[in-house]
């Protein structure tokens, strides 16, 4: 009699117990959309209308001439990206990767931080330059714009 009022309460907990692990995702109604929800607040409402590469800027500093490929001998590379509901304090930063080179080679700008909301579509911009004398290392490269530290956008160019 002792032996089957131990059993008869396990059996019971068993039975229990494995009601709930039938259905794992009873405790996540949505585990995806929950993600997505949750990425959300990254980039706080700021998103890349478009982006691409310029060999010069205008007084908005947004692109005068675009390009996708340059020469090495060139000064300055300018990544634009028209930006659309940048609010104060989102941070923005640009990541230079040559494609042909090491870890070595990523440059990252200087982080650039809203100082306000923007209620109208801006031009963001960052530029790349050789150091020194140097020339740009032939080849190709990419550059994506980060917002709060999440890459938001990515165009390619090359130097030839």
């Amino acid at each position: 009699m002792t032996r089957n009022r131990l059993i008869l309460p396990l059996i019971a907990l068993m039975l229990g117990a494995s009601a709930c692990i039938c259905n794992p995702l009873s405790w996540f109604s949505n585990p995806g959309g929950q993600r997505t929800s949750d990425n959300k607040p990254v980039f706080n409402g700021t998103s890349v209308v478009s982006m691409t590469t310029s060999k010069g800027i205008d007084a908005n500093g947004c692109p005068l001439v675009t390009a996708t490929s340059f020469h090495a001998s060139e000064d300055i590379v300018y990544a634009v990206a028209k930006v659309r509901g940048l609010h104060a304090n989102t941070a923005l930063f640009a990541r230079w990767i040559p494609k042909n080179g090491g870890n070595g080679d990523i440059e990252d700008s200087q982080i650039i931080k809203a100082d306000r909301n923007y209620d109208q579509d801006v031009c963001v911009n960052f530029d790349l330059q050789p150091l020194g004398s140097y020339h740009f290392k032939a080849g190709p490269y990419t550059v994506t714009i980060y917002i709060n530290g999440n890459p938001a956008d990515t165009v390619n160019f090359n130097v030839q």
